[in-house]
């Protein structure tokens, strides 16, 4: 495995994946998708810097209570009930 150059040009997959913090199953899913361009050297994969930055500025931003999903609220179960209760 190559050391980890954050500042590099170009990233192999494992690289990119440690750059983003996204897995390499990911990585791997977007390259295989297109959604993220993949350069060849021989039987190098390279995933360009400046197109990881584009993917991941591209997802946008999402406030806590967006990035749950339920508008805000939470289940929690409540065992003396016997049944989940929504709260706020």
């Amino acid at each position: 495995m190559s050391a980890f150059e954050p500042n590099a040009f170009a990233f192999n997959p494992a690289n990119a994946a440690r750059f983003t913090s996204l897995s390499l199953t990911r990585i791997k899913a977007l390259l295989r998708s297109g959604k993220l361009p993949k350069h060849k050297d021989g039987k190098r994969t390279l995933v360009l810097r400046s197109d990881l930055e584009a993917y991941m500025l591209s997802l946008g931003t999402r406030t806590p209570r967006q990035a749950r999903g339920d508008g805000g609220r939470f289940v929690r179960n409540n065992a003396a009930l016997g049944h989940p209760v929504e709260s706020r």
